[in-house]
């Protein structure tokens, strides 16, 4: 979830960092809710124009079915607090008169000399506003003890023989 009021869907797992999906929403007919299985489950849901997205905890169980309200919840406050975080930005900037200059400033290449030396300030300032809201698991342990990109066994050009 982007503080942009995005949800990026991508696949679990893996260093590919593509996204799959993208649900705007503000989107016009964009709406979520959630929604209580006859299990006892707490889920939620997106709807758009054109499908219906589910979104349940894999690590819920019927034993603790309040622990999927409870994730169930974050989720939704993390999406309330998304679509908070776009509004304001966006009529901060249609006030602001922000938003023509973040759009002159990338359409328009010019070299750091004309610009006053480093690029400007006004156009750093709008790009450090850009955050991403997230969901982190608890161990970051995991991230840091990725498996080398390339073998120690091959050599510099790939033809050596292994011994």
């Amino acid at each position: 979830i982007t503080s942009s009021a995005r949800v990026i869907i991508a696949a679990a797992g893996g260093d590919e960092k593509k996204a799959k999906l993208d649900l705007n929403l503000l989107a016009n007919g964009t709406s979520w809710k959630t929604v209580q299985d006859n299990k006892g489950l707490t889920s939620f849901c997106i709807d758009t124009r054109d499908k219906h997205f589910s979104f349940e905890d894999p690590r819920a169980t019927t034993s603790d079915p309040e622990g999927s309200k409870y994730s169930t919840q974050e989720w939704m406050e993390a999406i309330s607090r998304a679509k908070d975080v776009a509004l304001s930005q966006s009529i901060a900037n249609s006030y602001s008169g922000e938003s023509q200059y973040g759009d002159l400033a990338s359409t328009m290449s010019s070299p750091t000399s004309a610009s006053g030396g480093d690029g400007g300030g006004e156009q750093q300032s709008i790009h450090s506003v850009r955050n991403t809201l997230r969901k982190e698991p608890g161990d970051n342990e995991s991230v840091k003890s990725r498996k080398p990109r390339f073998s120690k066994r091959h050599s510099k050009s790939g033809l050596a023989a292994v011994f």
